[in-house]
């Protein structure tokens, strides 16, 4: 499960249970997705949208991508 994080004008995509504890730190749950693509999809259309910034784990976006690929071989 990916989670679309906000707080202000800063989004962050996150697959990682612990990062649950931002929502104490002001941060508030705008969308979850099954797979990071489309939550980062769903982030950079609501970034456009509004001018936020884009954050996320580089590694979850890399196992991502290996995911994708071993599916298409």
């Amino acid at each position: 499960m990916f989670r679309v994080f906000r707080k202000g004008d800063r989004l962050l995509i996150s697959g990682k249970n612990e990062d649950l504890s931002l929502i104490g730190q002001g941060w508030a749950v705008v969308g979850e997705y099954d797979r990071w693509e489309r939550a980062f999809s769903a982030a950079v259309r609501l970034a456009e949208r509004e001018e936020l910034l884009v954050e996320w784990y580089l590694e979850e976006e890399v196992a991502s991508a290996r995911r994708l690929k071993a599916v298409r071989l």
